[in-house]
């Protein structure tokens, strides 16, 4: 058995983290009989790597505890998880064209600021700047 210290050093998360998911229900650890202290297991162990590992895919907390409950009551859907994770990975590509033009723009807007005399802009000249780069066309 290992405490939440223990837990999160061995899964590679924060202490605070592990508090986290006690707090919302997604982790939920036996208690020692004498001093009340938490008690993980190795299954939960296993529980918090998936977490950490879900929520490193991107998914949220939310639906990570659907998935955990699917799984508990044995009736988990593949079909439905793999929806999910299409689900997820083309918001994903859609975040990242968007990422992709505004890293253009910024790239941009940086070449412009070093072709102004002194290269520093002040004042309006940060705005004006800012407002040069053309984000609302990209909407």
């Amino acid at each position: 058995m290992m405490t939440v210290t223990e837990l999160a050093r061995r899964v590679g998360v924060t202490p605070d983290a592990v508090r986290h998911y006690l707090r919302i229900g997604l982790l939920q650890p036996q208690r020692h009989p004498d001093n009340r202290y938490r008690l993980f297991s190795q299954g939960d162990a296993g529980r918090l790597y998936f977490i950490h590992q879900a929520r490193m895919l991107g998914f949220s907390l939310k639906e990570i505890a659907e998935i955990l409950v699917a799984s508990e009551r044995r009736d988990t859907s593949c079909p439905e998880v793999h929806r999910m994770i299409a689900n997820k990975a083309e918001r994903n590509r859609t975040r990242l064209v968007r990422l992709e033009r505004l890293q253009v723009l910024l790239d941009t807007a940086l070449k412009r600021w070093e072709r102004r005399p002194g290269a520093v802009p002040y004042g309006r000249d940060v705005q004006a700047l800012i407002e040069s780069i053309g984000l609302e066309r990209q909407h």
